[in-house]
């Protein structure tokens, strides 16, 4: 698998506290190590009024270990959707019992508020959460993807659009979903060539 160095924004600042900045050399797509990457997305229906959060998590080889998908019977802005997927994927981490994780979500502007600490009125209360909720991992790192490579979590997303309760795989998963993973991973093998 190819290997690329690139800034994830990932700051070590966990429960030790360390704000310590560091590049790090990975597997394209594929969280280092012990990591697990969650992969986050929203998706919005304003005729039903409802909004819906997909989450996928991985390993380090790229498989999936688990997916959500959440359905949301408010409908907000776009923003602030995506910054309530991005704390639903912390929370499920948390209960997960994983302590090093990478959130990626194609919302660029809520990867920068997170990364730069700064404030937004429409997100304010959720960016408190996700601050808060960096303490319960060892290390918790957040990076913008592009959405070619999030399709995964985008499926889920749009799916939760369509049912009325959580929707959750973590042993087996649907044919369409490990298909979606694998061009994911694909996609970017083939944007670095």
């Amino acid at each position: 698998m190819a290997r690329v160095s690139r800034d994830s924004g990932c700051r070590k600042e966990g429960r030790d506290g360390d704000k310590e900045k560091r590049r790090e050399t990975r597997k394209l797509g594929s969280p280092r190590g012990r990591m697990v990457k969650l992969n986050t997305d929203a998706a919005l229906n304003q005729q039903t009024k409802k909004a819906g959060w997909g989450i996928v998590a991985r390993d380090w080889k790229g498989k999936p270990v688990a997916t959500w998908a959440y359905p949301s019977f408010t409908c907000s802005a776009p923003i602030l959707e995506e910054a309530l997927a991005i704390r639903s994927a912390m929370v499920k981490a948390a209960l997960e019992g994983w302590e090093r994780i990478i959130i990626e979500s194609d919302c660029k502007a809520v990867i920068d508020k997170i990364q730069k600490d700064s404030d937004d009125v429409v997100i304010s209360t959720i960016l408190q959460d996700i601050k808060l909720l960096k303490h319960n991992f060892e290390e918790c790192c957040f990076s913008f993807v592009r959405r070619e490579f999030n399709s995964v979590s985008h499926k889920l997303a749009k799916l939760a659009l369509s049912v009325e309760s959580v929707v959750d795989w973590k042993t087996f998963f649907p044919v369409w979903l490990l298909d979606s993973a694998q061009a994911d991973v694909e996609e970017q093998l083939l944007q670095d060539v």
